[in-house]
């Protein structure tokens, strides 16, 4: 089972969405001014535990906005993201490593 993470955010929300096949399993919307520094993750660890889905079973997060790069919010997401994408191929690689 192949398993991703959406951040999508516009003017009025932040949403986590988890797919399972390239199918919407679960979201979660934090509406605008919450603290996502402070609850991003925990958020996203929830849903995967909710939805009995492992960090093995996620390839890869994607970051989607529709607003202006000079968005706080927007640059939490987006590094939140990138964070994400880069243990999860850190992860991938030491996994797959023959020594």
């Amino acid at each position: 089972m192949k398993a991703s993470i959406v951040f999508y955010q516009n003017q009025e929300e932040t949403v986590i969405i988890i797919k399972k096949n390239n199918r919407t399993v679960d979201r979660l919307a934090r509406p605008k001014n919450c603290e996502l520094s402070q609850s991003l993750l925990r958020d996203v660890h929830c849903l995967l535990r909710k939805n009995k889905i492992s960090l093995d079973q996620v390839l890869k997060a994607i970051f989607q906005s529709d607003l202006p790069d000079n968005f706080t919010s927007r640059r939490i997401i987006h590094v939140v993201s990138d964070i994400f994408t880069f243990g999860l191929n850190t992860a991938h690689r030491q996994k797959n490593k023959k020594w």
